[in-house]
């Protein structure tokens, strides 16, 4: 008995199978085919319905009829081939779209068919204008997964546009950015976590309500964490943002970036406009809170404060990557610190 599925016509499945195996080779070119009856017994289906499947075989080509003799499988090599081709082609389409229904992009199947490890970001060509000004000028970058990464450069280099971008916050002119191999939209939303330069939270809700809206809004988030954070610092979740200073606000959304699980945590300056003994706090709290399948963009122009903790460093100048190495590599080949070897770079 064959086994068949309920949401499909027992006849086309019955279609399907001969076919494959006529494809296969299990019926051989030439082959005399087991009489309807036969193939209806040993199915388990209508003499009916397999005289129909046998007549579709017939029209497509596969099956030919000798008035005497009975069904014979086709001679022509060529059809074989043919019926391979089409048969490939239609098991492929209903692979990628049950691949694209669960959220699987084709690049991403790609990668995995060819055994390939899928970088976390990439950037193709990435051109941004604001008008005539060029902000990023074909920027071509590559970063991987567990790594802490400077992003470094003056002002108005490119470093917030290339940010914005990664966070579908701006959309460039030319060239692809892929996360994950997803273009930037909702479902890289989902696995980054983004602390911007400026602080966007609602000064006059108290701090469990942003935790709160924050648990509501990412999967990911871990309210305990949080918490836990909050009371290392010993700030009360029932103050309102408002009554915090300035440091202690930088703090708190920082905690709130850091307790989600997220696979890309983008950074920008987050030590800016805090006293030394704030940003010893801050860089603390992303490496206890850094999960090693991560990745930690840090854009800032305070690199002697943050480069302990980098593993690797891009340069950005002009709008173009004009560096990117291994923070130990570039202390070793230029025998200066990645400050030093900054201040060389960008001197005026």
């Amino acid at each position: 008995m064959w086994q068949f599925d309920n949401d499909k016509p027992i006849y086309k499945q019955l279609v399907e199978k001969l076919e494959i195996w006529i494809i296969n080779g299990t019926y051989p070119l030439g082959s005399k085919l087991p009489s309807v009856r036969e193939l209806a017994e040993e199915s388990g289906v209508n003499p009916n319905t397999m005289q129909r499947a046998l007549q579709e075989l017939e029209s497509k080509g596969f099956v030919h009829t000798k008035r005497t003799s009975g069904r014979f499988v086709t001679e022509d090599q060529k059809k074989i081939e043919e019926g391979k081709s089409v048969l490939a082609h239609e098991r492929i389409h209903t692979f990628l779209t049950e691949m694209n229904e669960i959220g699987i992009p084709l690049k991403q199947v790609i990668n995995y068919i060819r055994g390939e490890k899928m970088s976390l970001v990439e950037c193709k060509h990435v051109t941004k204008k604001y008008g005539v000004k060029v902000a990023l000028d074909d920027v071509n970058l590559t970063i991987e997964k567990g790594k802490i990464i400077g992003l470094l450069g003056p002002n108005g280099s490119g470093k917030t546009t290339l940010i914005k971008l990664l966070n579908d916050l701006l959309v460039p002119n030319s060239g692809e950015i892929l996360i994950q191999g997803n273009h930037p939209g909702v479902e890289t939303k989902k696995i980054i976590s983004y602390l911007p330069e400026r602080t966007y939270l609602n000064f006059n809700m108290k701090i469990k309500e942003v935790i709160q809206y924050f648990k509501d809004f990412y999967e990911d988030f871990r309210e305990e964490v949080a918490y836990e954070l909050l009371k290392k610092l010993d700030i009360n979740p029932d103050d309102k943002l408002k009554t915090l200073s300035k440091g202690m606000k930088e703090k708190v959304q920082l905690i709130l970036v850091m307790s989600r699980k997220a696979q890309l945590y983008i950074l920008d300056e987050p030590i800016g406009g805090v006293d030394p003994a704030a940003r010893d706090y801050i860089l603390d709290t992303i490496l206890k809170n850094f999960n090693e399948e991560a990745t930690i963009i840090i854009s800032t122009h305070l690199i002697s404060d943050i480069e302990k903790i980098l593993d690797e460093v891009i340069f950005i100048k002009k709008g173009k990557i004009v560096l990117h190495e291994s923070s130990d590599q570039l202390r070793d080949e230029s025998g200066k610190s990645i400050d030093g070897y900054f201040r060389e770079e960008f001197k005026c």
